[in-house]
């Protein structure tokens, strides 16, 4: 486990919510905060986390420079979803560590937003992901309806399907792949693909797959290009039609 000193926040999440910068200073009575207002840039970050040797960031930049120009920084924590902005090359180089826990984040802004307003009448239906809505529909808060994928959730056995509510062949899912770029050699492709594979059919991959309701699915790189392709056949004329810009 890796201490510090001080800890710096700059998510800008954190920074403008009040019960959220009061539960951080709980824990970190010494710990910094911005006021949320806007997003630091490389020098700004810099300047922030000069006295600090730990930091929760947002979408800040965590390139080579600003690791450079912190070397008291040990540890950097994420939070929201993604993490483009965090150079992970530039952190293993400057001996910073990562630090995480697997599934903290069950609900992003958005999904949460639903959930609140279905449960204070604001809304009559929503269409939201289900590992944040377990507790919600197993205590009776909200009732689930249908799921969109084409087999029940294990999380929702008893909650049916949207095909069988009378529309044949319905599905709607989000899914996950890994890409490489354009001109991976074959060879490594298929070290990866296998690597992948492997574990998805481990004890481990399955158990933290199956506590986000996320199925495994594999394959071969083939079959991904086929399923993008179809995918993109599927959605393409809907986004288009809906003027969705992208």
């Amino acid at each position: 486990m890796t201490s510090f000193n001080r800890l710096g926040v700059t998510a800008d999440h954190i920074g403008r919510v009040p019960a959220m910068r009061q539960e951080v200073l709980n824990v970190y009575p010494d710990a910094k905060l911005t006021d949320g207002s806007r997003r630091l840039g490389e020098a700004e970050l810099i300047e922030f986390l000069s006295d600090c040797d730990a930091a929760i960031v947002g979408f800040e930049p965590v390139t080579d420079r600003v690791l450079s120009a912190l070397p008291k920084l040990k540890i950097i924590s994420k939070y929201g979803n993604g993490c483009e902005s965090i150079d992970f090359h530039a952190m293993k180089r400057h001996n910073v560590r990562f630090g995480y826990t697997w599934g903290v984040n069950k609900l992003a802004v958005p999904e949460l937003t639903i959930c609140f307003m279905l449960l204070e009448g604001q809304i009559d239906i929503g269409i939201n992901f289900t590992p944040g809505l377990v507790e919600l529909v197993n205590n009776g808060s909200l009732r689930g309806i249908a799921v969109t994928t084409t087999e029940r959730s294990k999380q929702f056995p008893s909650v049916p399907t949207v095909s069988e509510l009378g529309f044949p062949g319905f599905e709607s899912v989000a899914w996950y792949s890994i890409l490489a770029p354009a001109g991976t050699p074959r060879d490594i492709v298929g070290k990866l693909n296998a690597a992948v594979n492997t574990y998805l059919m481990t004890d481990l991959g399955r158990h933290q797959l199956d506590v986000l309701d996320m199925q495994p699915t594999g394959g071969t790189p083939e079959a991904l290009r086929d399923y993008i392709a179809s995918e993109v056949a599927k959605w393409g004329p809907i986004i288009k039609a809906a003027g969705i810009p992208m």
